[in-house]
Order: structure tokens, then sequence, then C-alpha cells
């Protein structure tokens, strides 16, 4: 099933989602108040075939809207069209500029957070580099984070990290991802 996340910026609050959701004629369908990773609103079409769902992901410390269902293209172009999003087009500087371990960890959650079930080719060298970093944190992140994507060509990468990366830490996530 294709997965579509659309990372908001921080203009756009989740009375702006709530809003959009109803004029896109979605009602609220569930609530997951805060959870340990996750606080997610979810509004269904009438049918409930398909769903908008704001979520706040603590773990990357990011806000997106994620999309299933059938009516989730046309919901899609709705949602480009109207709200300020973070694009892989946003992305790929962060990667290409990072220096700190702060920066390499930001573009990696944002490359995670942009990375939807379509292969990426140009985010997959990204997170490659990431995952071959010098900095046990950043390799950790970048592991964590390709779990997002879920692409299997990340798995010969991950299978090669959980042998021979110098770090126990990364070895033991990579074998779990």
């Amino acid at each position: 099933m294709k997965r579509t996340r659309l990372v908001l910026t921080q203009k756009t609050t989740e009375e702006d989602v709530a809003a959009i959701a109803g004029a896109l004629g979605l009602s609220l369908f569930a609530f997951r108040p805060d959870g340990d990773h996750t606080y997610e609103r979810i509004f269904a079409t009438p049918d409930q075939t398909s769903a908008l769902t704001y979520v706040e992901d603590r773990a990357l410390g990011l806000r997106y809207i994620a999309l299933t269902g059938p009516a989730s293209a046309a919901i899609e172009d709705v949602l480009r069209r109207n709200v300020p999003l973070i694009t892989p087009e946003l992305v790929h500087p962060l990667f290409q500029h990072a220096q700190s371990r702060e920066e390499w960890i930001t573009a990696i959650t944002h490359g995670a957070a942009v990375s939807n079930s379509d292969f990426d080719l140009a985010m997959f060298a990204a997170f490659e580099k990431v995952l071959r970093h010098p900095e046990i944190d950043v390799r950790k992140a970048a592991v964590f984070a390709t779990s997002y994507p879920g692409w299997k060509e990340f798995q010969p990468l991950l299978q090669e990290l959980s042998e021979t990366d110098p770090s126990p830490d990364v070895r033991y996530m990579a074998a779990r991802v």
C-alpha cells in the first residue's frame, strides 16, 4: 500500500489541518492522544475508505500529514496547492551543507519524513552517505530513519552495518530495522 507523508512547516497549525480536512468533507474519525511517540488526529472520508492523519511525531521531532486510501491522491493535490510543506527539494540542501552533528541529524529526520513509499534515488544516496558517517550518533539516527520510507534498497546496507559497523549500538539497531 502506498504511503504518503506531507511534512508541515511551522506556519501550519493543527487547527489549520482540521479546517482543511473539514473543507475536504472529511470528519474526525479518531483521536490518539499523547502516546509515547506520536499524537494523532485522524480524519476520514464519509465512507471511511480514505484518511488524512495529522501526526506529531516525537521520534523525529516533526509534524506531518499521513494520507491513505483511494482518495489520497486527490487530497494530496489539494494540500500541495494550499499548505506550505517541507519537500524533498528543500531537504536535499540540508544533507549537502550539514557539518555539525545536529545539522546531520536534522537532515536525516527531515529526509526520513519526506521520503514516502516511492523510491527516491537522490534521497537514497544521501542516506547511503550518512549510514557511513564517522560519527556514531549520526549513523544511529540514519539507521532509525531508514524505517520511515522502508525501501527494500536499504536492506543490503543495513545488513552490512549489522555485521561490520564499529559501534555495537549501530550493529544492534541495523540488525533490527
